[in-house]
């Protein structure tokens, strides 16, 4: 058994600053609606449903915003980093290992990644990255492509340190701090919207074929 803990920045400050968008009314309900129609239902909709979903968010965020935001018991909002590890230790069961997932607001899982997740967080005895495959999906012309980046931004971490933050540098860096066991199925979609920060999508990759139910999406 592990304690996944999926873990989202919503609009925490720190990630979206030199952007100064995380409290505008419009991005915010921008965001929200990708939030409620893509992000959510793949989480939410997973075959192994033993999980938990952090969001963090700023803590200026509407109430209006936040209630929207919590819409199942497995979400905990939280506000700071000593937020996040309180509600840790409160809801784990402390004698078995931990993986934290990194996962953006307007990114979609397909649904059994928390079941691939689980099959492989025993791999190796200590401290390791799970890493996945991934495709990326052009919302505005329903297209599919291969992405190819290493270690992705869907990566996770195994670990016995309660306190690990999957979020301590940027993904590409990972490489040269972590053994990485790599999952090669395609389980997530990284979503292209036309208001990414960003993330691009190439029209000169291969095209694939991707079946949105598998990921719980109706368009």
């Amino acid at each position: 058994m592990i304690n996944h803990f999926i873990e989202t920045r919503f609009n925490s400050k720190y990630s979206f600053i030199k952007y100064k968008k995380h409290l505008n009314e419009n991005w915010l309900n921008y965001r929200l609606e990708l939030f409620n129609k893509f992000c959510a239902p793949s989480v939410l909709g997973q075959k192994n449903k033993n999980f938990f979903w952090m969001i963090k968010c700023d803590s200026e965020t509407p109430n209006e915003i936040l209630n929207k935001i919590k819409i199942d018991d497995r979400i905990h909002i939280y506000f700071n980093k000593d937020e996040n590890l309180n509600i840790r230790k409160e809801i784990s069961n402390l004698n078995h290992p931990f993986v934290f997932s990194r996962f953006d607001s307007d990114d979609i899982y397909r649904n059994d990644f928390t079941e691939e997740i689980k099959n492989n967080s025993s791999v190796y005895e200590d401290e390791y990255l799970i890493d996945i495959n991934y495709s990326s999906f052009d919302l505005s012309k329903n297209l599919f492509c291969q992405k190819n980046i290493y270690p992705s931004h869907f990566v996770s971490i195994k670990t016995n340190n309660i306190e690990k933050d999957i979020y301590e540098d940027k993904h590409v860096n990972y490489s040269s701090k972590y053994k990485i066991f790599k999952i090669k199925e395609n389980l997530a979609l990284e979503l292209i919207h036309g208001k990414n920060i960003s993330n691009k999508f190439n029209e000169n990759a291969k095209k694939i074929d991707i079946n949105l139910s598998d990921y719980n999406i109706l368009l």
